[in-house]
């Protein structure tokens, strides 16, 4: 599946910064190519995404 308008990771990396501490969980229920869950991960925040595009959807964690 083909994701248009992706958010640059810059965005995501200043409000996962700003709206998260230490130990939280960053959920993205719309994950598409996963920039919050590897922005997250960098961070070292536990994330879980997912996503309905494709066949049958994915669901995707990454750790901190």
């Amino acid at each position: 599946m083909r994701y248009v308008g992706a958010t640059p990771s810059y965005i995501i990396w200043n409000l996962i910064e700003r709206y998260t501490k230490k130990g939280d969980l960053v959920v993205d229920p719309f994950c598409g190519r996963g920039t919050v869950l590897a922005v997250a991960n960098t961070l070292g925040l536990d994330g879980v995404g997912i996503d309905e595009g494709g066949r049958g959807g994915r669901a995707a964690s990454a750790g901190g």
